[in-house]
């Protein structure tokens, strides 16, 4: 797996970073279609700001953030706002049923080359507090 490095991490004009992750990147995605996984609907920005419970079952809530994706986006995305001792069973639950739904595929397998490949798309929101972002557009509602 390749480090992340911040902008920080790198000189002005040094593109050494930009073509590493050029040349591993097609890897990285070939992996990811290996799993299994199929394009479906996804959030795209799935995180603990974007959800409402009233005591029996939960809301998905979205900003227009929804795209044809694989699965792993969503809990790629999610784990980073879980606390550490949640990671694990949230992660093992979405596999676990993600299993179920496709005959031979691998779901975890998907999440490694995700954690390369999804903040890429993210771009400025990467790292972005719940809350944070207000949109005057209209939401759009799911059940969970």
């Amino acid at each position: 797996m390749l480090a992340a490095k911040s902008a920080g991490d790198c000189r002005a004009g040094d593109l050494t970073p930009a073509r590493i992750l050029r040349d591993a990147l097609p890897g990285f995605i070939d992996e990811l279609e290996s799993s299994g996984l199929p394009n479906t609907l996804v959030h795209g920005d799935l995180h603990p700001g974007n959800w409402r419970p009233d005591g029996t079952r939960r809301l998905i809530v979205t900003g227009l953030t929804a795209l044809s994706a694989r699965p792993v986006t969503d809990i790629e995305r999610l784990r980073d706002w879980l606390p550490e001792d949640k990671k694990d069973v949230a992660i093992e639950a979405w596999s676990s049923d993600w299993q179920k739904q496709v005959s031979g595929g691998r779901s975890l397998r998907a999440l490694e080359p995700m954690t390369v490949i999804a903040p890429l798309s993210r771009g400025g929101s990467a790292g972005r507090a719940p809350g944070s972002f207000r949109s005057s557009r209209p939401c759009r509602f799911a059940r969970a």
